[in-house]
């Protein structure tokens, strides 16, 4: 996260106590005997430099006023910040959206899968390795890697996909595959070392196919899906990834695409990722 969206984020926040501390304030004038509360409390006489200063009932009144609004502020800052700091829920054009940390096999409905554009099944740590996403989900969730080739291949034909000169299927980035309670999404490309590759625009292109297929086959399921782009595939011309930028990719593009999912999304986002993320700024930066 940069300054100035981390500058942004702490001014949400402090706006929002604001907001919230001038009720508490209010409620602190009654209780302070602004309004006849029965305390006492005396004048105050200082010394200074040889100087006597009387500070009068309401000057001493007034300061455990500020005294009082400072730590109500503080405490309402810092309890925004407990809220916001492993989930915050945002509502995008009627679809709720839940930005979760936790693991994706744990969520209710269909879970959203990322694999390359060829499909490719081997979990043999060259094409895809055993500890991603996508080699758990082949290894651990897959009772019967057979059957989900012939979806693959079934899918293929019935979308009339073509082969590339390597013989292998070649999906449109954004594509999923539907397969017991998993979309599988046709996500990256591979170079010549099988090494997971994407560019930005393709990234974003494929984000709006996305939406587009999972509206066309949540079948009325709650959707899951892992912030997608923060594995090991790369970006062109970019050397650093943004959680934050790829979240709110993904949360822009839902808003653009006009899609309309009737149940609830979730972003899983794993702990490590979450650590240099403001949720609050990000609620409070994609207000569409």
């Amino acid at each position: 996260m940069n300054i100035y969206d981390k500058w942004h984020g702490l001014r949400a926040r402090f706006k929002n106590s604001m907001s919230i501390a001038e009720h508490l304030f209010t409620f602190a004038l009654v209780i302070l005997g602004v309004a006849d509360f029965p305390l006492k409390v005396n004048d105050i006489t200082l010394s200074i430099s040889g100087y006597l200063i009387t500070i009068p009932t309401w000057g001493v009144r007034l300061i455990l006023m500020l005294v009082l609004f400072v730590v109500l502020l503080v405490l309402v800052y810092l309890l925004i910040g407990m809220t916001y700091k492993s989930a915050v829920s945002l509502n995008i054009r009627g679809i709720k959206v839940n930005i979760v940390e936790g693991n994706l096999f744990d969520q209710q409905g269909l879970k959203i899968i990322p694999f390359n554009e060829h499909y490719d099944t081997l979990v043999d740590e060259k094409v895809i390795a055993s500890n991603t996403l996508n080699g758990v989900f082949i290894k651990k969730h897959v009772k019967n890697l057979k059957k989900l080739n012939q979806v693959i291949e079934a899918n293929a034909e019935k979308s009339r996909v073509e082969k590339d000169s390597g013989g292998k299927f070649c999906f449109e980035l954004g594509h999923l595959i539907c397969f017991d309670d998993y979309l599988l999404l046709a996500f990256s490309k591979f170079d010549e070392q099988n090494r997971a590759h994407i560019s930005m625009q393709e990234y974003e292109q494929c984000m709006f196919h996305m939406w587009s297929e999972v509206r066309r086959l949540y079948q009325n399921k709650p959707v899951a899906l892992p912030l997608i782009g923060s594995g090991i595939t790369s970006f062109d011309g970019i050397s650093e990834k943004s959680t934050a930028n790829l979240l709110r990719c993904i949360l822009c593009t839902l808003h653009a695409s006009g899609e309309y999912i009737n149940q609830p999304v979730t972003i899983v986002v794993r702990k490590e990722a979450l650590e240099g993320l403001d949720l609050y700024e990000l609620k409070w930066k994609l207000k569409i």
